[in-house]
């Protein structure tokens, strides 16, 4: 397996504290670095997995998006991924296509079984297990799908039902926009995946993990008779470029210090170094099929590492992959 397609470069916010000005900058210098994505993260309150604190600032995801979509002309952008116990799928369904109008057919619709328990529990929305959640996403797929494409709807699922429902506008992109999903559950969420998904958001797992992983995903293909290949895969990492080695370990230290790692931690969690170090680090995952890399984005935005990455780290990768830009 090895990635086929040209390769794509973008950026997924993490902490979001950031002024929105601040925000908006830093899409509008991606678009014109030549990045192919931006998106947002889903939350209700901060993330512990970012380093934060619940009671740090936050936002909403799906209200900053469709600014930031007026704000820019070309990327690609989306929310990598929405919960789908945040918002009924029918009225998702519509956010998305009305966003799809506003940007112009540059959508990317994200979704996900949601993990984030204590969001829930402060919100009075219902946590159910992973199986019951996972049931919900298969059916909130389906229920979007049915609202894109049909002048008019009904679903009679164990979760969700619509009747005799209209979505207008429809999406720009038809039949829809692209649909991209994220988790790693080998038994559920790997299946709602081949059936559904144009696109797997992936963890930077080590390279005998994704593997497994994606063999995983190649069987379920296999069952409901999907093409493998037709499934983009991307990974997100926290990346740190410098020109030289001791700038890197600077950044990589504040890093751990932003998020009260321990050293040995924050080497693990982010890959830093040089566009030539970065760049080996990454060219593993194209040989698994890879062919999309996120930058997730920390707080202080890191403009430096920004503007490296995509011209100095991305056409090393590119020449890895036996591709031109």
């Amino acid at each position: 397996m090895t990635a086929t397609r040209p390769l794509r470069f973008g950026v997924q916010a993490g902490p979001t504290d950031t002024p929105y000005a601040a925000r908006r900058d830093y899409w509008r210098e991606a678009e014109r670095l030549g990045y192919d994505w931006a998106s947002v993260s889903d939350h209700f309150i901060a993330n512990p997995v970012f380093g934060a604190r619940h009671s740090d600032p936050w936002h909403e995801a799906w209200t900053p998006l469709a600014a930031l979509a007026e704000a820019t002309d070309r990327i690609r952008i989306g929310v990598l991924v929405t919960s789908v116990g945040y918002r009924h799928p029918a009225l998702l369904a519509k956010m998305a296509a009305t966003l799809d109008v506003i940007c112009g057919g540059r959508l990317e619709f994200g979704l996900g079984a949601g993990y984030l328990e204590a969001e829930y529990r402060m919100y009075g929305l219902p946590f159910p297990p992973a199986s019951v959640r996972i049931a919900q996403l298969d059916e909130a797929l389906r229920v979007c799908k049915l609202l894109w494409t049909r002048e008019r709807a009904d679903f009679a699922g164990e979760h969700f039902t619509l009747t005799d429902a209209v979505c207008e506008p429809k999406p720009v992109q038809r039949p829809h926009p692209p649909i991209w999903l994220g988790g790693m559950g080998e038994q559920r969420t790997l299946r709602v995946v081949a059936e559904h998904a144009d696109g797997w958001n992936a963890f930077p797992l080590p390279v005998p993990q994704l593997r497994h992983k994606l063999d995983v995903l190649c069987g379920h293909c296999d069952a409901v008779e999907r093409d493998y290949e037709a499934i983009r895969k991307q990974v997100g990492a926290n990346g740190i470029v410098r020109t030289d080695p001791a700038g890197a370990e600077e950044e990589l230290a504040r890093f751990a210090a932003e998020r009260q790692l321990p050293p040995e931690r924050a080497r693990q969690m982010a890959i830093a170094g040089t566009p030539e170090e970065v760049a080996a680090r990454l060219a593993p995952y194209l040989g698994l099929g890879f062919d999309m890399f996120l930058l997730l984005e920390r707080t202080p935005l890191d403009h430096e590492t920004l503007r490296l990455f995509m011209q100095e780290v991305a056409p090393r990768l590119r020449a890895a992959a036996g591709q031109t830009g």
